[in-house]
């Protein structure tokens, strides 16, 4: 709920200035709505977490999953200066069966984890891949990476090296309750050049 907030508040405030474009201003409270929408499909996911109900699955593009995903952070991005750098070419023709909710989730999740660590005027590199019979959502970002003794714990609820305020801990495992709903894995990597490669994989099998 608060990745959506965040974008929110940010919208908020730029729709306050006076000079403001009518096409920004249109845009910013369609991002508003998608925000409020998500909002309530988190509390939808928590109602259905709570009865242990099966997962909404449809047949989901991964680049539109992508798009939603970045749209509702841009704002955030934009605030930093942080440039999103969108390479779907990898699953071209490929569809994935999943709760679409649930994965824009997971990705807005990466994400804000991604814009978090990366300095002003940095890049996020987002693209999609295939390895064997998965697909894979890569995010890359230019953070200072994840240290060794810490690796085992970041997907521990609660567990957070964000200040007070600044984030729950809760993230990274809600994604990995994600990918494992959904038969997926949760992969992190550390380029050579820095920063941290973190891919949600998914069947193309489409298990039950």
């Amino acid at each position: 709920v608060n990745n959506p907030l965040a974008g929110l508040r940010n919208c908020q405030r730029r729709l306050c200035k006076t000079d403001l474009p009518e096409d920004r201003r249109a845009e910013y409270l369609e991002l508003m709505e998608e925000g409020l929408l998500r909002i309530e499909g988190v509390v939808m996911q928590l109602l259905r977490f709570s009865r242990g109900g099966p997962l909404q699955r449809t047949s989901a593009c991964p680049s539109r999953l992508i798009t939603s995903a970045v749209s509702l952070l841009q704002p955030v991005m934009t605030g930093g200066q942080i440039r999103v750098e969108v390479d779907t070419t990898g699953t071209a023709g490929k569809e994935l069966l999943v709760d679409a909710g649930q994965v824009e989730q997971a990705l807005v999740n990466l994400l804000f984890n991604a814009a978090y660590v990366t300095p002003d005027d940095g890049l996020i590199r987002v693209r999609t891949c295939v390895r064997d019979a998965m697909a894979g959502l890569e995010i890359q970002d230019q953070g200072p990476g994840i240290p060794v003794e810490i690796l085992n714990k970041v997907e521990d609820p609660f567990f957070t090296t964000k200040p007070e305020g600044k984030g729950t801990g809760l993230g990274l495992s809600v994604t990995r309750g994600i990918m494992d709903a959904h038969q997926g894995e949760l992969e992190f990597a550390f380029p050579a050049g820095g920063g941290t490669t973190v891919t949600l994989w998914f069947p193309l099998d489409h298990p039950a």
